[in-house]
């Protein structure tokens, strides 16, 4: 049938418009995906080891009833190692992976099981829907790992760390009652000495306690090929402000260093410069510890009484005094009646400021009071 000329004009406006307004949608950005929830929800888990942080960004299926992995997935076949997209693990440093290097980055997470053996794959590649565009020329790396058999089943899949440490942690995935875990390990040290030398050249070295935080570090974890840099930071900490911390941090690198001349000069210098708590808390926590010997019990008298000499207004000082006479061994009521007295002229200087810790003192006086009636 042959349609009249007007009609064939109005059709023709009409496909027009329709083209005009396919090629506009074809232009225009796609119109944001409704926020609905998930069957299999999105979860992350998250773990600074040392210095480094690693992230695992996952979604949760549950096994509504079904054994894992033989009804959930093949052997043999890449497996997303969740659900939905790719599972995504990112690590803000280098490290190694069960002993295999591994750079710093972000990875699509993939698994493939077998009967003895799963395949756990580092994808470069980490922006994948499932395992369904994988390809094997975009590892970065391989690992093989014996599955293990849980005695509780877990019905949520589950990614979570264990075991860590200042340089190691165990990253595992468990589901059913399977689990996969591998060791992530860290050289700490090696990344915490590059941040010192480069905050060093910073304003954190510009004062004295980023020079004593990096000598610090070397003491604490004894790492004795840095011993020198260390002695160099703490002597420049100790020239912009000398105290207690880094004089006692100085003696205890000459103990490592086996100077014990030097170890006891920068003792010395310490408590002459430290303040009533500090000097209390090395008599116990450091002289006495859990000893009770005449030897100790001088030593820790001796610098009790430094504090209370230098500080005679204070209460820390006739309080600390008071616990060394109640700490002696086969104390006598002579000894306690003195506990006693030090611990009301403590109560006396600090009552007003330190109504908590006077109220603390004032029930020792009365448990003393007792003992002795």
């Amino acid at each position: 049938m042959k349609l009249p000329c007007k009609t064939l004009i109005i059709v023709g406006l009409f496909a027009f418009l329709a083209c005009s307004n396919i090629d506009a949608q074809i232009g225009a950005p796609l119109p944001t995906p409704v926020d609905l929830p998930r069957k299999s929800p999105m979860a992350t888990v998250s773990q600074r080891v040392g210095i480094t942080d690693v992230n695992i960004i996952y979604s949760r299926p549950s096994l509504k009833g079904r054994q894992f992995p033989e009804e959930i997935i093949q052997n043999g076949r890449v497996w997303r190692a969740g659900a939905n997209e790719n599972t995504i693990i990112s690590f803000s440093t280098d490290v190694t992976i069960n002993g295999s290097f591994l750079a710093k980055g972000t990875y699509g997470l993939h698994m493939i099981p077998d009967e003895d053996n799963w395949t756990i794959i580092f994808s470069s590649t980490a922006t994948d829907w499932g395992s369904f565009a994988y390809r094997e020329d975009e590892d970065a790396l391989r690992i093989k790992i014996t599955p293990q058999t849980t005695n509780s089943e877990t019905e949520f899949l589950t990614y979570g760390f264990d075991k860590i440490t200042l340089t190691e942690a165990e990253i595992y995935m468990q589901w059913g009652q399977i689990r996969i875990a591998f060791a992530v390990n860290i050289d700490t040290h090696k990344l915490v000495l590059e941040g010192i030398n480069r905050d060093m050249r910073s304003t954190a070295g510009a004062g004295w306690s980023g020079r004593h935080q990096a000598g610090a570090y070397i003491v604490a974890h004894k790492l004795s090929d840095h011993y020198e840099d260390a002695l160099n930071w703490l002597r420049t900490s100790i020239a912009n402000n000398r105290n207690f911390n880094n004089l006692m941090t100085l003696s205890e690198l000459y103990t490592l260093q086996g100077d014990p001349a030097k170890q006891q000069k920068a003792v010395a210098d310490a408590l002459d410069v430290g303040t009533s708590i500090q000097l209390g808390n090395y008599a116990y926590d450091v002289v006495m510890k859990d000893k009770r010997d005449k030897k100790t019990m001088q030593e820790a008298y001796e610098i009790l009484k430094k504090a209370q000499d230098k500080y005679p207004e204070d209460m820390v000082s006739y309080a600390n005094m008071g616990i060394w006479y109640r700490r002696l061994p086969n104390r006598s009521k002579k000894e306690t009646r003195q506990a006693i007295e030090l611990y009301k002229k403590a109560i006396e200087i600090g009552a007003e400021q330190f109504p908590f810790y006077a109220n603390m003192l004032q029930q020792s006086v009365d448990e003393m009071t007792k003992e002795i009636e």
